[in-house]
């Protein structure tokens, strides 16, 4: 997997399956990340990391937010 993803932007396909995964306290995401990218073509598979891991990682990403966990009613 590159650094771009196009995957990501293009037109949503009639079938697919969406993962969300939550990082245990104390848990460091390095060594999944790296077999996660032997997967991730950015075409077909696409990766998004949010805020948590980034910062399990010692990283910063300018504008990255943390991804609601809660929605409004109707909404899950």
């Amino acid at each position: 997997m590159g650094n771009v993803q196009p995957g990501i932007l293009a037109p949503v396909p009639k079938l697919a399956r969406y993962l969300n995964f939550s990082l245990k306290a104390g848990v460091k995401p390095r060594h999944a990340l790296l077999h996660l990218v032997e997967l991730a073509d950015g075409d077909q598979i696409v990766v998004g990391i949010g805020q948590p891991t980034v910062i399990a990682l010692g990283k910063t990403i300018a504008g990255l937010r943390t991804f609601p966990t809660h929605f409004g009613a109707g909404l899950g």
